[in-house]
């Protein structure tokens, strides 16, 4: 998830040309992608692929997404 940050930030600095976005406009995509993971992570739970589910869910967990963190008993 950091890698797919780091290029998205830059990717919208070449686009902007260096100028400053406003967080607002970056903060929705962020947890937008950060959602879609915890429903993969559930998806594969209930489909008992626990691998690929493990993987969605630590992805959205790294982000301190607390219903992915209860799920791998994190917290």
């Amino acid at each position: 998830m950091k890698k797919f940050l780091f290029v998205l930030s830059l990717l919208l600095v070449s686009y902007t040309e260096g100028k400053e976005i406003p967080k607002e406009k970056i903060t929705p995509v962020v947890q937008e992608k950060i959602l879609d993971s915890l429903k993969l992570g559930k998806k594969y739970l209930n489909e008992n692929n626990l691998e690929k589910a493990e993987k969605y869910l630590q992805i959205a967990a790294k982000e301190d997404n607390t219903e992915a963190q209860y799920i791998l008993g994190i917290v």
